[in-house]
């Protein structure tokens, strides 16, 4: 299982490796986080509003119901630090 690592705000998101994450907020207020996608590295914007997100200690230990990577579909969730990947959404429309 791959656990979740927090970036410090210095680091470029373009050089994120895989399952590490990016806190953006505006203050004490929290935006979302950059994630890059635990299989592909791809870096993914996860905004608070469609996810229930829980931090602890100013790193982030928890998100639900889950987002698909833009790139490899594979939908990942966080859980008490580690990262939990299902197999793509299918697609609607």
């Amino acid at each position: 299982m791959k656990r979740i690592a927090i970036v410090p705000h210095s680091k470029c998101v373009c050089r994120m490796n895989a399952g590490e994450a990016k806190r953006v907020g505006m203050g004490t207020h929290l935006i979302g986080y950059y994630i890059a996608c635990p299989t592909c590295t791809t870096v993914n914007a996860v905004l608070a509003d469609e996810q229930r997100m829980a931090e602890a200690g100013g790193k982030l230990v928890a998100f639900e119901p889950g987002h698909a990577c833009t790139r490899c579909r594979n939908v990942f969730k966080l859980s008490a630090e580690v990262f939990e990947i299902d197999a793509p959404r299918a697609a609607t429309g």
